[in-house]
């Protein structure tokens, strides 16, 4: 088999860790973001943590492979991929998806959760256009607990919808965003309660064909539209973490499954 290059991206470092994501820019413009950096991918796990030597940068592409812009997070935002989690998603509905991801405004304090920041970025300049703070639900807990932050996207009925949370291993907090960054619901489910984790891999998708995305959170499958447990597969049988969720249909019986791993 022959393997031919499409496209090739020039990040102008030797990375060790790169994200991407493709971005609408409206007027039928297509680019792709990439969140990338010299150090390896920084693990908030205890056992795992090392203290990054680079920082995290961010760079949207054309399709051609010319870079339109590049960003530097500094050094008060740690390059691991659950201290900054990176989305692309329209939810104002202009026909351009805006970059939503996790800033920390003091360099100082990588640590720190008074200045850490949900942020919104204008793909076509790299610009900043929204800034909200971010919920402080997991300040008291370990650190391998408290920096473990996730960023999704579905839509209820057509209409988008912005998923932020904190936690994965014990108490876990979603909030799901509509237009306009105006808050729809907020789901906590405790340590103490029934049921899996969550999972390293989060798909999103209408499960039910009832018009409205589910959240895959972990075995646990939450609606976009008000952050209600649609399904919860093992609720009392296991309380695990799986690494893996992944969903499929058998094509001859069109029937679906979940497999975890």
């Amino acid at each position: 088999m022959k393997i031919e290059s499409l496209a090739e991206f020039d990040l102008q470092i030797p990375a060790e860790q790169v994200r991407s994501v493709p971005v609408s820019m409206g007027e039928n413009r297509e680019g792709i973001l990439f969140v990338y950096s010299m150090e390896k991918g920084v693990d908030p796990g205890e056992e795992y943590y090392h203290h990054p030597k680079d920082t995290l940068k961010l760079a949207l592409f054309d399709t051609e492979g010319k870079r339109l812009w590049v960003k530097d997070l500094g050094p008060g935002v740690i390059p691991g991929i659950w201290f900054c989690p990176v989305l692309a998603l329209d939810l104002n509905q202009d026909g351009v998806d805006e970059i939503y991801f996790l800033n920390n405004l003091n360099p100082e304090t990588p640590f720190s959760f008074i200045y850490r920041k949900l942020e919104a970025l204008d793909p076509r300049t790299g610009e900043t256009i929204g800034r909200w703070d971010w919920p402080q639900n997991t300040f008291e807990e370990r650190l391998s607990l408290s920096y473990r932050f996730y960023l999704a996207a579905g839509y209820a009925h057509g209409e988008p919808v912005l998923i932020t949370s904190q936690g994965t291993y014990g108490d876990m907090y979603l909030q799901g965003y509509g237009p306009g960054m105006v808050k729809k619901w907020e789901t906590v489910i405790r340590d103490s309660d029934p049921g899996p984790r969550a999972s390293h891999l989060t798909p999103v998708l209408d499960f039910n064909d009832d018009g409205v995305d589910e959240l895959f959170w972990g075995e646990r499958l939450l609606s976009a539209e008000d952050g209600h447990e649609v399904l919860c597969c093992d609720k009392y049988s296991y309380r695990g973490h799986s690494d893996i969720i992944i969903p499929f249909l058998n094509f001859e019986t069109e029937k679906k499954y979940i497999f975890t791993c």
